[in-house]
């Protein structure tokens, strides 16, 4: 289990070293944070393959659409990115870009470790910890986001300050912390709006909560019962009301995201597909086989040599 996680999540690192990121169209620092301003969806990879399929992110993902519009799904949910609009992306989250239409975006790219020492206000953080828990996109005023997009140029260009500067690190450090909390002001902002416009219904609460519990336990728990038990509620209950809130039933939803996890194992993990179907706890290589053709039309083989 854990020698799968290592192997199918996607560093700043390796989308560098295989070259899905090209390293001319941004600012990297340390390997740990990228940045990438005013570019266009072709000028942002090469080829077509980046988030072609799944991929598991082992990265914060910052992306400010600009104009144009990228449509994608992120931890089962389908997300369409517009103008004014920055879709955060959590470490760990499944990604798929379906498509995008004349876009022009910048992107921030941080470790998961280099974002916990910014040392950020816990007092500023604790409001949002629920938010954090799930990927996000937020639609901004035209100033907002200009003021956002200005902060993360800001960031760029300290990367890109030549290095033996005495107080370079220093300074790095401290655009992207302020970059922080000129999102974070905003976010509560957004949040702190009247509560009639944001407070969710029971069923869209519920929804959530089983949507995480489902990226928390799905290698493990199939079974509704599982999820029911954990949200003090029936099993007939809980299917009735995700499938009023969504249109589909439990069952499918946790079908999804296994699905979309043994595409990125396939895709972008060195493990065979024995111990991919291991790794889901899958009861043999067979059943695996059997199961990812019927919900996907094709063999785990095909899948991962198809291009």
């Amino acid at each position: 289990m854990t020698d799968a996680h290592i192997f199918n999540t996607i560093s700043i690192f390796r989308l560098l070293r295989d070259g899905t990121l090209d390293i001319s169209r941004g600012q990297l620092y340390e390997d740990r944070c990228y940045v990438i301003t005013d570019v266009n969806d072709r000028e942002l990879h090469k080829g077509e393959s980046l988030f072609r399929y799944p991929t598991r992110l082992d990265l914060f993902a910052v992306m400010f659409c600009q104009q144009g519009e990228i449509t994608l799904t992120c931890d089962l949910q389908q997300l369409s990115i517009g103008a004014n609009m920055i879709l955060v992306v959590r470490p760990g989250s499944i990604v798929q870009v379906t498509s995008t239409r004349d876009c022009k975006v910048s992107t921030i790219l941080s470790s998961g470790d280099f974002f916990e020492q910014l040392n950020l206000s816990i007092q500023k953080v604790i409001p949002l910890a629920s938010a954090f828990s799930q990927s996000a996109c937020l639609a901004f005023t035209p100033e907002q986001f200009r003021y956002l997009h200005h902060l993360a140029i800001i960031v760029s260009e300290s990367i890109a300050q030549p290095h033996s500067l005495p107080y370079y690190h220093e300074a790095v450090r401290c655009s992207v912390r302020t970059f922080g909390y000129g999102f974070l002001s905003l976010w509560l902002q957004k949040m702190e709006q009247p509560k009639d416009q944001h407070i969710l219904s029971h069923h869209e609460a519920t929804f959530r909560r089983f949507i995480q519990l489902v990226t928390e336990n799905y290698r493990e728990q199939r079974k509704i019962a599982f999820y029911a038990n954990q949200m003090n509620l029936t099993p007939k209950y809980l299917s009735k009301l995700i499938r009023e809130t969504s249109g589909r039933g439990p069952s499918e939803w946790i079908d999804e995201y296994v699905v979309l996890e043994s595409k990125n194992l396939l895709k972008y993990s060195t493990l065979s597909i024995q111990e991919v179907s291991y790794s889901l706890n899958f009861p043999n290589q067979s059943f695996f086989g059997r199961w990812f053709k019927s919900h996907t039309g094709s063999s785990p083989k095909a899948y991962r040599e198809s291009k």
